[in-house]
Parts: C-alpha cells; structure tokens; sequence
C-alpha cells in the first residue's frame, strides 16, 4: 500500500501483481509400474509426470481422451478385465485442459477356469480354454506330482489330497481347492472282507467276497 500527504490531501492507493495465467499442461509422461501385459485379476499403477503450469490435477481417462473418468491425482491403480488404453491430461485451474498424453494399452490375459470332476480316485479339470501346462500338486506338501501340457486328468496312487494348476501364459495360472483322494490298498480290501489276490498284482488280480444285494 501505498500513502502519500500533498498539501494537506492524503492519497491511498495499492500496487498488485498480476501473474500470467494462459499456459495448459504439456502431455505428461506415462510410466507403468510393472509391464502392462497382465493377468485377470491383477493390477498395475500408472503414473503421470510432465509440467502442468496452469493446470491444477492430472485426470485419468480409458478408452479415448476425456472418454470414460477413471480417476484423478498423478497417478492411479487399474485393474480391467479387458484389453483397455489409458490416458491422462491437466485440467482445472484458471486455463482450459492440458494436452493427452500418449496412450497405453493395459492388456489382460485372460485365466482359465478350475472346475473339476471326480471320478473314484481320477480328477478330470473342466478347463475349456488353451492351456500351456498342467500341474498336479500334492496339498501336503506343495509338490508337484505330476505335469503336462495335456494332463487334464490325474489319477493318484497314494491317498491325500492333491490340487491343479492351470498355466495359460508366461506368469498367469489358476489353482484348484485341495481335493480328497482315497486310495485302498489290498489291506483296505481286507478290512471290508474282500481278498484281493494275488499281491502283488502282474497282469491280472481276483477279488473275492460277499456281495449284498
């Protein structure tokens, strides 16, 4: 503020600054923070980082630029279930909106499904979709038992309880619930009066015992 006394007269008067304010947001900088090739399920953050100048936020968009709002602040965790491309400009403040960034494509690969059937002591997976391998896994011990790129069957020998895992791509994979597998032995058989001869088995065994009817 400024005061000043010219005979006898008092002036009041003030000096402000006025800043410039006609500059958008140059198109930020996009970084992903893990590749952007991912599982169904899984996620992965963009971060957007470039020179907003007149600009107040970073705004997030899927599928084209000022498309569909998907979030705001420099930077944002996306998990789609689809192929999707993402962008982000400034906007806000006293300037119109800022230029897009380039887009990127988050893109999914989808999981297989892990439904199951059970036949005596043969577990048959219900997957449909393409495969790169099978494993079968003892749940008692988190081995691998078995594995293939066309096991989709797996008949164990030791009763447990044993699940799958379905690869389908370089690191996406579905697992199974542990499922129970009773396998009987010839003392099994004997427990239930039935002999089972002879022991142990070449070519051909004979089960003898009373059947109720």
């Amino acid at each position: 503020a400024l005061n000043s006394a010219t005979n006898g007269f008092t002036n009041n008067g003030f000096v402000e600054k006025f800043g410039n304010c006609t500059q958008s947001a140059s198109a930020p900088t996009i970084t992903a923070s893990s590749s952007t090739n991912i599982c169904s399920g899984s996620s992965v953050t963009l971060t957007a980082s470039g020179s907003m100048y007149n600009n107040a936020i970073w705004v997030w968009y899927s599928g084209s630029c000022g498309g569909t709002l998907v979030g705001e602040g420099p930077e944002i965790t996306v998990s789609p279930t689809s192929n999707t491309t993402y962008f982000a400009r400034g906007e806000g403040g006293c300037v119109g909106d800022g230029v897009c960034s380039t887009a990127v494509n988050v893109n999914v690969t989808p999981l297989p499904t892990n439904g199951y059937t059970q036949a005596g002591n043969t577990i048959t997976t219900t997957n449909s979709e393409p495969a790169t391998l099978y494993s079968w896994i003892d749940c008692s011990n988190n081995a691998v038992v078995a594995s293939g790129a066309t096991m989709t069957s797996y008949t164990p020998t030791v009763s447990g309880n044993y699940k799958f895992r379905i690869n389908n791509g370089a690191t996406c994979f579905i697992e199974s619930a542990c499922i129970s597998v009773t396998v009987l032995s010839a003392n099994d058989f004997s427990k239930l009066g039935v002999k089972l001869y002879p022991n142990p088995v070449t070519n051909s065994f004979t089960i003898e015992g009373e059947v109720v009817v």
